[in-house]
């Protein structure tokens, strides 16, 4: 539960090594979030990752714990915003300069500044059950995919209801 709105979130949870801290006022989150399509168009499948963090919201040290951070998208209109099946994700800290200097600084140590945290990636994956079955071997969904749907169809698209919608789901995200 997010303690602002008190709502229940779909939220990604990152365990980080020490205890942390956004060290940039206001602006940016201190993580670049992106995801990146799993259905795959005509070979060579390659889709571009793509920066969601204006989407995203952080939430540091939740319910005391300093050494977790939470993301989730922001709501829209009040409502929780789910991140989407059949997506790559991959977050790292954001950071500037040269030398990388992270807005993700690490807390309560001896040095004489915040340190940055160490260059880090989470990538996951968010799958429901019914596309377990249907990766190919690059771990994406292809024109396989689709039909291995069509022979045993089950609900992609999160309605509830397998049904013609599903379909245009996979049609749809085929065509990009």
């Amino acid at each position: 539960e997010w303690p602002e709105d008190a709502q229940v979130r779909e939220t990604i949870v990152l365990g980080i090594y020490g205890r942390v801290f956004d060290s940039a006022a206001g602006g940016s989150i201190p993580l670049v979030v992106e995801r990146k399509d799993m259905v795959c168009g005509p070979p060579p499948c390659s889709p571009p990752w793509v920066d969601i963090s204006a989407d995203c919201e952080v939430l540091m040290s939740p319910n005391g714990n300093d050494r977790e951070v939470w993301i989730s998208l922001t709501p829209v209109g009040g409502e929780a915003q789910s991140f989407g099946m059949a997506y790559f994700y991959r977050i790292t800290p954001r950071g500037s300069g040269n030398p990388v200097v992270t807005d993700l600084r690490s807390d309560n140590t001896l040095a004489a500044t915040a340190p940055n945290v160490y260059a880090f990636e989470y990538n996951l994956t968010l799958l429901c059950d019914a596309f377990q079955s249907m990766l190919d071997r690059d771990g994406f969904l292809s024109a396989d995919s689709l039909e291995a749907w069509a022979r045993d169809p089950t609900d992609v698209n999160g309605d509830g209801v397998v049904d013609s919608a599903d379909l245009a789901w996979f049609a749809d995200r085929m065509d990009r």
